[in-house]
């Protein structure tokens, strides 16, 4: 494997390179300022305005807060299911114990 580039790869870059070198001047020369330039670079759906952030940022959290409380929740309902079919299994292993050792 060499690191020099093949004729291919070669002939690709330069007419790339050509390509760039003849669009360059338009890209320098296009303004940076005014509306025409904003219009093509941001979306005006997802432009943020701060107050709307901020409430959308509240919401999230009381959102989070709810979330984590469900899921507390189901970890306690979740645990005592378990100990619920641990105290079970138990009983039963009492049983078996109780009359089969007879």
């Amino acid at each position: 494997m060499s690191n020099l580039m093949t004729r291919n790869e070669l002939r690709l870059f330069k007419s790339v390179f050509k390509e760039w070198k003849r669009l360059l001047p338009y890209h320098l020369n296009t303004a940076v300022t005014g509306t025409g330039f904003y219009s093509q670079v941001y979306h005006p759906a997802f432009n943020l305005d701060a107050e709307d952030a901020i409430d959308a940022v509240d919401r999230f959290q009381r959102h989070l807060k709810e979330v984590d409380k469900g899921v507390q929740c189901l970890r306690a309902i979740f645990e005592k299911v378990r100990n619920t079919r641990l105290g079970e299994s138990q009983l039963s292993v009492d049983y078996t114990k109780r009359y089969t050792d007879v």
